[in-house]
């Protein structure tokens, strides 16, 4: 690194561009290469002392910046020498796929669209751009993305340094300018030209960013009409969905999309039918794909387990092995970051799957019954832990790094249906379960002590979930054959609460944190309605009409804009997403 320093700054002297004295050079060189510091620290810290010569004399500050810190001089130096410059770059830092391209005045528009947000000048020419790139070559990078040039900024870290200087309320209402601009310049072209790829690919993205208003104003333009359905089925359901109000044509695009007879948007139960199952649905299971989307994965009586698109329905991979009904669909975290399956059924297997291409990886079998639940999770020790349960009447805990059986935890006296894991708050993890015996026995899956059996329910006991509370601890919410929700609390075994509406046996259940921060109980049973109650007052809040028969299942669908979806399965063979609280006048 010192060499090159050196190189460049005596370089930079040979042409009139430095003066000081080759001793001073040196100085200089051997102090930079004695940093620990990225090679592009030693290039952007040249870059720097020739276009500011003076800081050759007084090196102090450079030498104890980093690279973050040199782009933040360096923005308010080019600021200097053009206040566009400053848009300019912050454009960049907000743009989306491998960046903006000058052609068609994307760019110039984008940055364009900042200037309230920046208090820079409103009126930038492609001549900005190339004065600019010439004069901060370092900062910026030229890449390719959909048959054009793009621009974007040469390291990640001065993305940060753009999105450290503002909150996200604003940087919201920089993408919804941003999306605004797009529009506006597109209608102009309509219908003589084609939109610019970065527009077409793109201007979704901005308007999920932009919230509300962006959707709004997306919906009020022409250019919807353009746009590729799916990429904007894909970014509501990203951003919006379950989050406000959606403007009419866009809600008629996410039903468009969904592919299916049965969507909804009346004004309390907004679902999308994403996928349907020639049989019944019997488990749902959401994870994130290798590409940041939201699959799903269903199955049921087929024996087949399906992943699909969150938004299209498409079908991105089936796993055929099973012979008989499907009754569990669990994620595997695993240690290095890979998200895998793991499938109960009636054939008296578990598989194990790579849910991306729909590779079998692995076989457990040997059971003597039915496999009906199947739970993972990571001890503390860093290993993947299986847990499975069935008409065995026993629950097997299993070491997912040798496929050892850990532990036979023996207690129930009837078939296994249902299990969750949770953590205490000295860190220990727990598993529950539940039965046809009526009870919720609570365990240490890793030594197989049995610490509560907690009793209640007259029935079987269908499903079970962890209950998150707001003081760090987890209670136990499980359903079943009586119609009936109770709460336990598995550290005292107490019930501290119980509900009852539906008519007949309760399926399933999950929780999720509302927009207002509490935590609601989702349930789905055999009268086909989903319920949403308030754990703390036992009151029902939320009634779901769509399904066709009974509700068999229902998951939680954490959404990237930090809202929570909820996806139901029945016996109409269906997979609903839902929109709790939704308003959509139609």
């Amino acid at each position: 690194m010192t060499r090159y320093v050196r190189r460049r700054l005596m370089a930079a002297q040979s042409k009139g561009l430095l003066a000081g004295e080759l001793s001073r050079i040196e100085k200089v060189a051997k102090a930079i290469g004695s940093l620990d510091r990225e090679f592009l620290y030693a290039r952007l810290a040249v870059h720097e002392i020739i276009q500011s010569p003076e800081i050759i004399h007084d090196t102090e500050a450079l030498l104890g910046s980093d690279h973050r810190q040199l782009f933040a001089y360096a923005v308010e130096r080019l600021a200097k020498l053009a206040p566009v410059n400053r848009a300019l770059l912050f454009s960049l830092s907000l743009a989306q796929g491998n960046g903006l391209p000058m052609r068609d005045g994307i760019w110039s528009c984008v940055a364009s669209s900042l200037a309230s947000e920046l208090e820079t000048p409103g009126s930038i020419s492609d001549s900005d751009i190339e004065t600019l790139v010439k004069t901060a070559s370092p900062y910026i990078m030229l890449d390719a993305e959909s048959g054009q040039s793009v621009y974007r900024l040469a390291h990640r870290t001065f993305d940060e340094h753009f999105a450290q200087s503002f909150p996200v309320s604003v940087t919201g209402r920089m993408h919804r300018a941003i999306a605004g601009r797009l529009i506006s310049e597109a209608e102009r072209s309509i219908p003589e030209s084609h939109l610019n790829p970065y527009t077409s690919q793109f201007l979704p993205v901005h308007s999920g960013l932009g919230g509300k208003g962006a959707w709004e104003d997306l919906a009020g333009s022409r250019v919807l009409d353009l746009l590729n359905p799916r990429l904007v089925a894909r970014n509501v359901t990203r951003t919006a969905f379950g989050r406000f109000e959606l403007p009419l044509p866009i809600v008629d695009i996410i039903v468009s999309q969904s592919g299916l007879p049965g969507s909804s948007t009346r004004s309390d139960t907004m679902n999308i039918s994403i996928v349907s199952h020639s049989s019944w649905v019997r488990a749902i299971s959401v994870f994130r794909g290798r590409d940041g989307d939201i699959k799903l994965a269903s199955a049921g009586d087929a024996g087949n387990v399906q992943i699909w698109d969150s938004v299209t329905g498409a079908v991105t991979a089936t796993l055929a092995g099973h012979t008989d009904w499907v009754r569990s669909v669990t994620v595997v975290p695993r240690p290095d970051g890979r998200t895998l399956l793991a499938t109960g059924s009636d054939d008296y297997t578990v598989r194990i799957w790579d849910p991306e291409g729909g590779a079998e990886l692995a076989i457990c079998s040997g059971f003597s019954g039915w496999v009906r639940a199947v739970c993972s999770f990571i001890d503390p020790d860093g290993r993947t832990i299986l847990v499975t349960a069935g008409n065995e009447k026993v629950v097997r805990v299993w070491d997912m790094e040798s496929g050892a059986e850990q532990a036979l935890l023996v207690g129930h006296t009837g078939w296994v249906n249902a299990i969750t894991s949770f953590v205490l708050q000295d860190g220990s993890i727990r598993i529950a379960t539940g039965g046809d015996d009526g009870t919720v026995c609570v365990w240490d899956p890793l030594t197989g002590s049995l610490f509560a059996v907690l009793k209640g329910h007259e029935k079987w006991v269908s499903a079970i979930v962890a209950l998150p509370s707001k003081d760090g601890r987890n209670f136990i919410v499980a359903v079943g054959g009586d119609g009936t929700i109770r709460i336990w609390d598995p550290f005292t075994g107490s019930q501290v609460a119980a509900m009852a509406r539906s008519e007949g046996p309760i399926n399933g259940v999950t929780t999720f944190a509302s927009s207002s921060g509490e935590t609601l109980i989702v349930t789905g049973g055999d009268d086909g309605v989903v319920r949403i109650w308030n754990p703390v007052t036992c009151d029902e809040v939320g009634a779901l009409s769509g399904h066709a028969g009974a509700v068999t299942v229902v998951s939680a669908v954490k959404m990237d804009g930090g809202h929570t979806l909820i996806a139901t399965g029945g016996v109409d063979g269906t997979v609903r997403i839902w929109a709790p609280g939704i308003s959509t006048d139609r």
